[in-house]
C-alpha cells in the first residue's frame, strides 16, 4: 500500500471535510439553541395571552348574566374603567399598535392588556406579568446550559469528524501519493484493488490503465527512436559518401544526366532533412547545455550547408550578412545547429527574391526575405505548411520547440511580401 507523503497543495481535503463536518454540527447547534430560547419566551407569551384572555371572556359573561362588573379573580390582574387612570404612554403605545398585547412600562414592569367594552364603555383588562415571567430570569442560565451543550458537541463532533475526513480523504491522499511523481512511476499490478470499490476505485483504475498506455507508448517512441537512427541513418551515410561521385560524373554518375544528378543530390539531402527531424520530434528535447560562439556555429553552418552552397535556388541568393564577432551563448550546439539548418532551409524554399538577410547581434537572430506564396495561417503549429511547400510542415514549428528548450523567444513578422524571424535570447541563456 503506497505511503502516505505530504503533498503541498494550496487547500487540503481533509481539512475541508473537517471544516465541512464540524461547521455543519456548530450550525445545527446554534440553530437548535435559537430555536429553544424563541420557544420558550413564545410559549411563555401565548400563556399569559391565554390567561387574559380568558378572564376578559369571563367578565364580559359575568357582565351579560348579572349586569355587574367584577374585578378580576387573579390578583395580578386589574380591570380599569377608560385610560385615565393609565399611564398616557402607554395609551399612545396602544393606539399604534393596537393589535400588540405585551407592553413595557416606564418603570420596567411587564404587562399584558386588552381592552373590552361593558355595557358600552371601554374598559382596560390589565395583568402584570413581572412576578411570573421565569424566561427573562433563566435567559442567562438557558444560555450556559446551551453554550454548554455546544462545547460538548465540539468534544464529540471533533474526533468524529477527523475520523470521518480520514476515512474519506486517506483513499484519495494515497492515490495522489502513488502517481505524484512527475517520473511517471511504474504501478504495481493490482494498484487498483488497493483502493475502496467506490468513484475512487474507479479512478485508480483509470489512471493504471492510462499509465499503462503511456509506459507502453514511451517504449514505443523508445525503440523508434533507436530503430530509425540505426536502420535510416546507416544507409544514409553510404548514399553521403556517394554523393560526390554520384554529382561530379564519376563511374556512378555516367549513366546520368546533370538533372538527375542534381535531383538524386536533392533526394539525400531531403531524405537526411526529413530523418533528422523526425529523430527530433521522437527524442526529448531536455539535453545538456554549454557555452559556445553562436557566430562561430552560424558561419559553419553557413559554408556546411549543401543546399545553400551546390544548389540553383542557393546560387541565386545574394545574402546580406552582418554577423557579431562573438555571440556567446548558453545552449545545445546540436539543436542550435538543426535550428540554424531549418532556417536557412526556409529561405531556400520560400524567398521570392535574391536579396536575403542574415543578422546576428548579441541580442537576437534576424533572418529576412521576400515571399509571394500565401503563408499557413499558423506557420508555427505543426504540420502546418503552404500549398506549395514540399516539406512535411515540421521546420517551423520545431524551429519554436528548440526555441522553447533553450528560452528563447520565436517571433515572425510580415508585411507587404516580407516575412522575418527574430529570435531573441533571454539575458539568462547570453553571456556577453
Amino acid at each position: 500500500m503506497p505511503d502516505i507523503r505530504p503533498i503541498r497543495t494550496a487547500h487540503s481535503i481533509r481539512v475541508a471535510v473537517l471544516k465541512l463536518v464540524t461547521g455543519l454540527v456548530l450550525l445545527l447547534t446554534l440553530g437548535y439553541s435559537l430555536l429553544v430560547l424563541v420557544y420558550a419566551w413564545v410559549v411563555e407569551d401565548n400563556i399569559f395571552n391565554r390567561l387574559v384572555s380568558e378572564e376578559a371572556a369571563y367578565l364580559q359573561q359575568h357582565y351579560q348574566q348579572s349586569g355587574m362588573v367584577n374585578p378580576p379573580r387573579p390578583a395580578f390582574m386589574q380591570l380599569y374603567q377608560g385610560w385615565q387612570a393609565l399611564p398616557d404612554t402607554l395609551y399612545q403605545s396602544y393606539l399604534r399598535e393596537p393589535m400588540r398585547v405585551e407592553f413595557r412600562l416606564e418603570d420596567g414592569k411587564t404587562v399584558h392588556l386588552q381592552v373590552l367594552q361593558l355595557g358600552g364603555q371601554p374598559y382596560v383588562l390589565l395583568a402584570d406579568v413581572g412576578a411570573f415571567e421565569v424566561s427573562r430570569e433563566l435567559s442567562p442560565l438557558l444560555a450556559s446550559a446551551l453554550l454548554l451543550l455546544l462545547l460538548l458537541c465540539l468534544l464529540v463532533v471533533l474526533p468524529v469528524a477527523l475520523l470521518l475526513a480520514r476515512q474519506i480523504t486517506d483513499p484519495v491522499l494515497r492515490l495522489a501519493a502513488a502517481v505524484q511523481d512527475p517520473a511517471l512511476p511504474v504501478l504495481a499490478p493490482g494498484f487498483a484493488s488497493l483502493f475502496p470499490n467506490n468513484e475512487i476505485g474507479t479512478l485508480a483504475q483509470a489512471i493504471a490503465d492510462n499509465q499503462k498506455f503511456l509506459q507502453q507508448a514511451l517504449a514505443r517512441e523508445s525503440h523508434f527512436t533507436k530503430d530509425i537512427s540505426h536502420e535510416i541513418r546507416t544507409p544514409l551515410s553510404v548514399l553521403k559518401n556517394l554523393l560526390p561521385d554520384v554529382t561530379h560524373g564519376a563511374t556512378l554518375g555516367t549513366a546520368l544526366s546533370v538533372p538527375e544528378r542534381q535531383a538524386f543530390a536533392q533526394a539525400v539531402l531531403t531524405l537526411e532533412q526529413t530523418t533528422e527531424t523526425l529523430l527530433a520530434l521522437a527524442r526529448a528535447e531536455s539535453v545538456p547545455q554549454q557555452q559556445f560562439n553562436l557566430t562561430a556555429l552560424l558561419e559553419q553552418t553557413l559554408l556546411q550547408h549543401y543546399a545553400l552552397n551546390h544548389s540553383a535556388a542557393g546560387q541565386r541568393l545574394q545574402l546580406d550578412i552582418q554577423l557579431a564577432e562573438t555571440v556567446w551563448v548558453v545552449a545545445n550546439p546540436s539543436l542550435c545547429q538543426m535550428l540554424l539548418q531549418n532556417l536557412l532551409t526556409n529561405l531556400l524554399q520560400y524567398a521570392s527574391e535574391p536579396e536575403v538577410g542574415i543578422k546576428l547581434c548579441a541580442a537576437q537572430l534576424v533572418i529576412s526575405n521576400s515571399f509571394r506564396l500565401p503563408l499557413p495561417s499558423d506557420p508555427l503549429r505543426s504540420g502546418q505548411r503552404s500549398a506549395a511547400s514540399t516539406g512535411i510542415g515540421q521546420g517551423l514549428s520545431l524551429i519554436q520547440r528548440i526555441c522553447q528548450v533553450q528560452h528563447w523567444q520565436l517571433q515572425l513578422a510580415n508585411d507587404a511580401h516580407k516575412f522575418e524571424i527574430t529570435i531573441r535570447f533571454d539575458a539568462i541563456s547570453t553571456l556577453a
